[in-house]
């Protein structure tokens, strides 16, 4: 990986960690917001999957293992898509509403995918020149 391209996947790897570490340890005044949370577990469990996914990014980071962060960027690509399909419903046609969740989580997922696939690129041309040298 390049480095700026490893500076931005750390930087959005801390986003999702800081994300995961407030879903798990959740409102301590709820019901206070402007939206009402009735059970703890969804925002507990969500916490849990960007924990693991931000974890999985650092740690592929740290070793500089390319395979590690290639899958870690399409878990959270596919963890972004789910939290957009889960706000599509709120989203008012008439007149259009409350959009704006829903396009970050989709322009995130879209980030997400392009680090993927820019590592995927960078693995393949590494692998060609091996098979090359040799």
């Amino acid at each position: 990986m390049t480095r700026t391209l490893k500076v931005i996947t750390a930087l959005l790897t801390f986003q999702l960690f800081a994300r995961g570490l407030d879903y798990a340890t959740g409102n301590p005044h709820s019901g206070v917001g402007a939206f009402q949370v009735e059970s703890l577990d969804p925002p507990i469990v969500w916490g849990a999957v960007c924990l693991i996914a931000s974890a999985m990014l650092t740690f592929g980071l740290a070793k500089n293992w390319n395979r590690v962060i290639r899958d870690g960027a399409v878990l959270t690509s596919a963890i972004y898509l789910v939290f957009a399909a889960m706000v599509i419903n709120d989203i008012h046609l008439h007149p259009l509403d409350d959009w704006r969740f829903f396009t970050g989580y989709i322009t995130s997922a879209g980030i997400w995918g392009t680090i993927a696939f820019a590592v995927t690129i960078r693995m393949a041309v590494a692998q060609s020149r091996k098979g090359n040298d040799g």
